[in-house]
């Protein structure tokens, strides 16, 4: 099942995001984004593949969502 950012998170659901992107963060302080692997993204967020791609497909969207969190931060 693909998620679905139009609709309504849940709690569950957001704390995987934030989970993959926090993830994402951290890789970024040591190296460069095209450096970075979907398998370092899960084994720092301590999610799966699987979970990783149910949630974003791809790697770049979680590019959108540090986006999107540093543009709340601003507000």
């Amino acid at each position: 099942m693909k998620y679905d950012l139009t609709k309504k998170s849940t709690k569950g659901a957001q704390r995987t995001l934030r989970a993959f992107s926090d993830a994402m963060y951290k890789l970024l302080a040591e190296k460069s984004y095209d450096d970075i692997s979907i398998n370092e993204i899960c084994k720092i967020s301590n999610f799966p593949r699987a979970t990783f791609y149910n949630y974003l497909k791809i790697k770049r969207f979680i590019e959108l969502l540090l986006v999107i969190i540093q543009r709340r931060k601003q507000y």
